[in-house]
């Protein structure tokens, strides 16, 4: 039998299996699974009951299930189910345990899908998880058969064939065995053509299905295009596109910026991680979800709103109303304009813009709405995407205060408040982005961490160029970036914000235990008068590389 299609025919009543720490599975000789059992259903506990006895209530398909791993994605098995009468809940608990059956038996596969037919043109899929399928570096379980689906072409061109209404991804069930989520697709599906839609799904940077999303949108009335995920996924560079493609349909893409409702970081009731160690940025709560929700309403209705302007850079007028405030951003007094025409797209771009709370609203105005998700392959693709950014873009935070930030809040949110909103999305109707970042070196985080400690011994500004070199080059990297230091320090056609920020790069390639350039800082400090530097760096400067 070939590694890469296993078919097993599953009986759960007879599966034998212990469970790994980790949350998988390995088969047991000395543990037999029992035929009575507890249960979780749609939130609820059941009382025990007999798999064999409602086995034998399902049809002669259902009770023998025989599942296929599909080549190149052997993490995935799936099977199809032609029934004439949809499935009642004891049947829907006795196929559960095949599908888990399975999962015990094969402990490398996230997740198991059984295709259910029931006549008409639409199919469910539903897809078991394991417990942890939202907790890794790259999406598992439900969550990346969501993924696979939402950019696939055979789906969308199903869906063109199928129309249909728009569903949600549903959890039937939830318990230590992990999950159970019910997935609409258009058509008739096979095991055959699931297995395409999953192998196909997930190619990179496919703008294409972004342009179809926005052609296909609603013509002759306002809509909304959601642009979710997680953070550093490319969601603001992905806007320019948006209203590129927009203006082709021969549309407007008005951009409704989400980071602009975050709550003043000074609130005393701003949440908090779960420790009580740091500010929650990444949760829901940090976010003005009824102002939110009141200014989406007001530019439907309206046309027109006055929406927040939030402030990242500077202090507080009349300072800060903590004293431990060590982070700034608070809202502006003034607000900002917005209009939207009749036919227009109001693009709402946020962290938290796929929210079931936002979607539910968005219903409940009978506004039409669709959705592109963006996410990299590995969370480490944004992590180091953040690193860079933060260091370029953001005052030049350092690699080790990044790190910091994303382990206590992006990534704990991330994983609690972002990635769940995956599911509120309809493969049929929604696109998910995979993002490729073109520089982007695909260091594990094991790797980021050491290249961080090395980075930081020789002083060097995180880019992505540094962080792809190899050891062996990082000196001579060294060397030419404090002559590209010191060229911004000799040119009388520098700003003071650049001169700033060369001087502060300068002092810290220079303080760097492996720094070995042949200048001195001291070679440049009878200048400083000249450079129209603050007292304060000039002073610094002055002092030399181990000041």
């Amino acid at each position: 039998m070939s590694d890469s299609i296993r078919n097993i025919t599953s009986t759960a009543a007879h599966a034998s299996y212990a469970k790994r720490d980790a949350g998988a599975f390995l088969p047991s000789k000395d543990k037999t699974a029992s035929t009575e059992d507890t249960v979780t259903l749609n939130g609820s506990v059941s009382s025990s009951y007999n798999v064999e006895t409602l086995k034998q209530s399902m049809s002669g398909k259902a009770e023998h299930i025989t599942f296929s791993q599909i080549p190149g994605l052997d993490h995935i098995a799936v099977a199809s189910l032609d029934n004439t009468q949809p499935l009642d809940e004891a049947q829907y608990k006795a196929m559960e345990e095949q599908m888990t059956g399975y999962m015990r038996a094969w402990p490398s596969v996230t997740s198991v899908i059984t295709i259910e037919n029931t006549g008409g043109n639409e199919s469910a899929a539903l897809v078991k998880s394991r417990p942890d399928a939202i907790a890794g570096s790259t999406l598992e379980g439900v969550y990346e058969v969501v993924e696979r689906l939402s950019s696939s072409p055979s789906i969308k061109e199903a869906a063109m064939r199928y129309p249909s209404e728009f569903h949600v991804v549903k959890r039937l069930n939830e318990d230590e065995s992990g999950s159970l989520h019910e997935v609409h697709l258009p058509g008739r599906q096979t095991t055959q053509s699931l297995s395409l839609a999953l192998g196909e799904g997930g190619v990179p940077n496919r703008l294409d299905q972004v342009q179809q999303l926005i052609e296909n949108l609603p013509q002759g009335e306002r809509v909304a295009l959601i642009l979710a995920g997680p953070s550093s996924g490319g969601k603001s560079t992905l806007i320019a596109q948006v209203k590129e493609f927009a203006e082709k349909a021969g549309r407007k893409a008005v951009d409704l910026q989400g980071d602009m409702y975050f709550r003043d970081i000074d609130d005393p009731d701003y949440p908090r991680t779960p420790d009580k160690t740091a500010l929650y940025w990444d949760s829901i709560e940090a976010v003005d979800v009824k102002r939110f929700k009141e200014d989406i309403s007001t530019l439907i209705q309206n046309g027109s709103a006055d929406v927040p302007v939030y402030n990242f850079t500077d202090t507080r007028p009349g300072g800060w109303r903590l004293p431990d405030v060590k982070f700034k951003g608070f809202r502006e007094e003034k607000p900002r304009h917005m209009e939207i025409g009749s036919d227009d797209i109001l693009v709402i771009d946020s962290l938290h813009a796929a929210n079931k709370e936002i979607i539910s609203h968005l219903n409940s105005l009978g506004l039409a709405h669709a959705t592109i998700y963006l996410d990299s392959e590995m969370a480490e693709d944004r992590l180091m995407r953040r690193m860079v950014r933060d260091y370029a873009e953001r005052g030049g935070i350092l690699p080790e205060s990044s790190l910091e930030v994303w382990d206590k809040t992006t990534w704990l949110g991330e994983k609690q408040f972002v990635r769940p909103t995956i599911l509120q999305m309809d493969p049929a109707k929604d696109t998910f982005l995979v993002t490729k970042f073109p520089r982007d070196p695909g260091l594990s985080r094991e790797e980021i961490n050491n290249k961080v400690v090395i980075l930081e011994k020789y002083g060097l500004a995180p880019t992505y160029e540094a962080f792809a070199a190899p050891p062996e080059k990082l000196g001579e990297m060294a060397r030419a970036e404090e002559k590209q230091m010191l060229e911004i320090l000799s040119s009388d056609k520098s700003s003071e914000s650049q001169r700033e920020k060369a001087a502060k790069a300068l002092k810290r390639l220079r303080s760097a235990p492996c720094y070995s350039g042949e200048s001195t800082i001291r070679d440049i400090a009878p200048k400083l008068d000249t450079l129209f530097l603050p007292p304060a760096i000039g002073a610094a400067l002055s002092q030399g590389k181990n000041s």
